[in-house]
């Protein structure tokens, strides 16, 4: 992963960044935190709003009440995070597409991804 090498206290600044962005204490399954954070921490803003459509909520990449809302009260958390997944791999893809530098980065963004698995339960 990039930034591994960075002194402790940028990891730490980076990751209270993301964790301000999805406020991941506010959702219910933990296996949906987890894949939420890693992926607004590999992918940015599109880490957000992408997750944002598939919720069928507003795509502003703001994480507000509504967002947090439609991923509580989804019916199924592991269909949702399966859905999740698969955008994330098909966003990894297209951004390979649309960028051949991006290739060279691909087997471990998709290892990353796999290492997300879904586990039912709470935070």
């Amino acid at each position: 992963m990039r930034g591994q090498n960075k002194p402790p206290h940028c990891k730490q600044k980076i990751m209270e960044k993301v964790y301000n962005m999805w406020p991941a204490e506010k959702i219910k399954s933990q296996a949906t935190a987890n894949i939420l954070i890693d992926w607004v921490l590999t992918n940015g803003k599109h880490g957000i709003t992408i997750p944002q459509g598939i919720l069928g909520v507003k795509q502003d990449g703001i994480i507000g009440e509504e967002t947090i809302k439609a991923i509580n009260n989804y019916p199924n958390q592991k269909e949702l995070f399966n859905k999740i997944k698969q955008m994330r791999k098909a966003y990894i893809n297209m951004i390979c597409l649309d960028n051949p530098d991006n290739r060279k980065f691909k087997k471990e963004w998709l290892k990353q991804l796999d290492f997300n698995k879904f586990k039912p339960g709470p935070i």
